[in-house]
């Protein structure tokens, strides 16, 4: 299956240029423009509905990038203790704790490898100069991606642009406010690809039973 030209090019209200470049031009090791930016944002977030494995992978690869404050952040949620009275039993309770302990050594382990293998000289940032909105074209195996995820996950996403936007607006949140891109995570949980639970469930036990939990304690906050 193709794609026409047509239904691969996204338009880039002013608006949201102006906040991802804001974004991208502070990450002086990665971005030298809006496009790389999209390109990583919209990448990360195809994979983490149709290749969570890929996804992790392209996660680590970026993590060396990320601000001081992301990084703070990604810690201090991974250390986070979880209250025992969540539990049925102490079995449990303990057995998540360990896999919890057990997956931040593992994260912290994969950055430092990752780092090691990274470039981290400062780039140049083009700033956008047209005058009129820019567009990002899709490319035609990307957006077939995104059309079987939607055919796949029609609850949370109708089309192909509000896939688009819903991955770089998640992007963004993740850089600039990681505490506002986990309620989003939140809300967008009970539609979560199964495949992409399974994964997570599989390779992080503790966390992904945390995510249950903290899930289920938002929804009775704001239902």
């Amino acid at each position: 299956m193709s794609t026409s030209l047509a239904e691969r090019k996204m338009k880039i209200p002013f608006d949201t240029l102006m906040d991802i470049e804001a974004v991208a031009s502070k990450c002086k090791t990665k971005f030298t423009n809006w496009e790389e930016f999209v390109d990583e944002s919209l990448g990360l977030f195809v994979a983490w509905w149709n290749d969570p494995e890929m996804a992790d992978k392209m996660f680590h690869s970026m993590s060396p990038h990320f601000t001081k404050e992301m990084q703070d952040w990604l810690i201090s949620e991974l250390s986070k203790p979880i209250d025992p009275k969540h539990f049925e039993t102490e079995k449990k309770y303990l057995q998540t704790k360990a896999a919890m302990e057990n997956e931040l050594k593992t994260y912290k382990k994969k950055v430092e490898e990752v780092k090691k293998k990274t470039s981290l000289t400062n780039l140049t940032f083009n700033r956008y100069s047209g005058d009129d909105e820019p567009v990002y074209t899709i490319t035609d195996s990307r957006l077939v991606k995104i059309q079987k995820i939607i055919s796949e996950n029609p609850n949370q996403f109708s089309t192909s642009k509000g896939f688009f936007d819903e991955a770089i607006d998640f992007s963004l949140l993740f850089w600039t406010d990681q505490q506002k891109a986990l309620t989003k995570a939140y809300d967008m949980w009970d539609n979560m690809a199964s495949k992409t639970k399974e994964y997570m469930k599989k390779n992080y036990p503790g966390n992904f039973q945390r995510m249950e939990m903290e899930v289920a304690a938002y929804k009775k906050q704001a239902p």
